[in-house]
């Protein structure tokens, strides 16, 4: 199980309407360790010299060419892609993350998460987050992405190629993987995150506002029986706030009940957060 930690009228919404938000990287708080991320990712490439025997010599070539012409600033050179960011937690009690997204979290099945993202293609994923603690580990794990990852996507799109220039699928898969570091001072979130890349005037793309800036987000459809968890954070009168949960919860079971479809009919649980509430 992970948990998305939000308000409470976002619960609402996410349960009434089986839809997620995710946000657009480049508005995101963190995106200085995303940057830190592709350099990593980008270096490691780089000196990477273990590619597989059927890996053609013109494909590896283009590889490294193609890294160093985007550099450490490549949006500078080619159009940033659209990636957009959901974040979860393995943690299903956080103080923290109480007290800086909403006293409500919503706990999702990870498997049923997970094969629904994946079904979509190779730039929708599922990816846990690798917290940057040091120089070595942190290679360590930008090697382990490129072996499982990268190499097997970049070949993929090589072959598929007329022209052969792997310049654009590089940076793509680069930024989506770079979305996966964070710094070492949130290791406590236990983080794990859905990424959908897009191009940039796809019609699906919506916009909010915060502030005085429009916000990209994309609204993802999750499957009913995915959600199925509803935790209340540390508020001051758990008694009404559960009862009244657990009446929208059982006003969503109904609802799922009664579409006919087994798969639907997974229960919803309504708990309270074992925190104790503090009145400052």
């Amino acid at each position: 199980m992970i948990y998305h930690y939000t308000d409470l009228n976002a619960v609402k919404l996410i349960f009434e309407k089986n839809k997620l938000w995710l946000t657009d990287h480049r508005f995101l708080n963190d995106t200085e360790e995303s940057k830190c991320g592709y350099k990593i990712i980008k270096d490691t490439l780089l000196e990477f010299s273990d590619f597989p025997l059927n890996y053609p010599q013109d494909l590896i070539s283009d590889i490294k060419n193609s890294l160093i012409f985007l550099g450490d600033n490549p949006e500078l050179i080619i159009e940033p892609p659209s990636i957009f960011v959901a974040s979860f937690s393995k943690d299903k009690d956080s103080l923290s993350q109480w007290r800086s997204y909403g006293m409500h979290a919503i706990g999702i099945d990870e498997n049923t998460l997970k094969t629904e993202i994946e079904r979509h293609g190779d730039t929708n994923i599922f990816l846990k987050c690798h917290y940057i603690t040091n120089n070595k580990e942190s290679v360590n794990y930008a090697i382990s992405i490129i072996k499982s990852f990268l190499l097997p996507l970049l070949l993929s799109a090589w072959v598929k190629l007329d022209d052969k220039n792997i310049l654009g699928h590089l940076y793509l898969y680069l930024i989506i993987y770079s979305m996966g570091f964070k710094h070492a001072g949130f290791r406590d979130e236990s983080e794990v995150r859905i990424i959908i890349a897009s191009i940039w005037n796809d019609e699906r793309i919506k916009f909010r506002t915060r502030g005085d800036y429009l916000i990209p987000y994309w609204e993802l459809d999750i499957p009913q029986q995915a959600l199925r968890e509803i935790v209340i954070g540390p508020v001051e009168d758990r008694y009404l706030a559960e009862t009244s949960l657990q009446m929208f919860a059982n006003s969503i079971v109904m609802g799922r009940l009664k579409s006919g479809n087994d798969k639907n009919r997974a229960a919803l649980e309504v708990r309270c957060s074992e925190i104790p509430f503090r009145s400052i």
